[in-house]
């Protein structure tokens, strides 16, 4: 756990999905409310993001107005700064965000200033190889899965895996999940998998639909190197945090490793605990 200090007077991103229709007046609407303007914040909607790529390393923190997925967005492009960040949830689920709409104006101030912590949560750093592994094809980082498989073509793909440089097992299935704790309650739970604490510093190796290979979950250590390989001629597509669609040749292979920055969520210091949430928002409490 670790405080940060007061950033009332420190620079600001604020940053809305403009998918959502009334986030965009929203946004405005706070930033009006708590004075922030030109001179002490930025403001763009996850669209444009990229255009701002100049004002990251000056960024203290960044609000982020949508759900879940505008934030593992906002991570493909902050990654290389580790900007905290603060979610205000106007999606369904919000396992990541931190606050509701009706309570953001009365909350923001106090999280801007310094009365907060930052929690840390591993992310995950990918590579296509088709050679030697000194010169990767492409690069990319993921905050809650790395996926592989036919990229919903109704065929199996068989993924050779291996741990540590060591083959472990060949998949035959519909995919393969390679998941951070974050991403253990996403498409890895889905499937079968365990749910980690967020703050875990484990990899899920997670099938999906196996028909041949191991069928159940393996948890890595963080510093473990996981490299996955076609082994058929059919089409394979690796996607990170849902986004993103790169597809492999025959002879890739792509190894997956913890990350080298992790993702900095903004928490109040009276936390509610991470199981009372996660009953919550999967609908688990007893009704009766």
């Amino acid at each position: 756990m670790i405080y940060l200090g007061n950033l009332k007077n420190k620079l600001i991103g604020f940053i809305y999905n403009s998918a959502i229709s009334e986030t965009s007046f929203f946004i405005k609407d706070l930033m009006n409310k708590l004075n922030y303007d030109k001179e002490n914040s930025w403001c763009t909607s996850l669209d444009q993001l990229s255009q701002f790529e100049n004002e990251f390393s000056k960024t203290s923190l960044v609000v982020i107005v949508g759900g879940d997925g505008s934030i593992l967005k906002t991570v493909r492009y902050i990654y290389n700064y580790s900007i905290p960040m603060i979610g205000i949830n106007f999606g369904q689920i919000g396992f990541m965000t931190e606050l509701d709409p009706n309570e953001a104006i009365n909350k923001l101030p106090e999280y801007i200033n310094g009365e907060i912590r930052i929690e840390e949560r591993m992310t995950l750093e990918a590579a296509v190889f088709s050679g030697i592994e000194e010169n990767p094809k492409l690069t990319f980082n993921a905050l809650n899965d790395v996926v592989i498989g036919q990229g919903g073509v109704s065929k199996l793909s068989d993924i050779e895996v291996s741990v540590d440089d060591h083959v472990l097992t060949t998949y035959r299935s519909d995919a393969v999940v390679v998941s951070t704790a974050t991403g253990s309650t996403g498409y890895s739970y889905s499937a079968g998998g365990p749910i980690l604490h967020p703050e875990s510093n484990e990899i899920i190796l997670q099938p999906v639909a196996p028909h041949t290979g191991l069928r159940d979950s393996i948890v890595l250590p963080k510093d473990s190197k996981v490299t996955l390989r076609p082994t058929n001629k059919n089409t394979t597509i690796v996607s990170a945090d849902g986004v993103s669609e790169i597809q492999l040749d025959i002879h890739d292979k792509l190894i997956i490793k913890s990350g080298r920055y992790p993702a900095k969520f903004l928490r109040s210091l009276s936390t509610i605990s991470f199981y009372n949430t996660l009953a919550n928002k999967l609908g688990l409490f007893n009704k009766t």
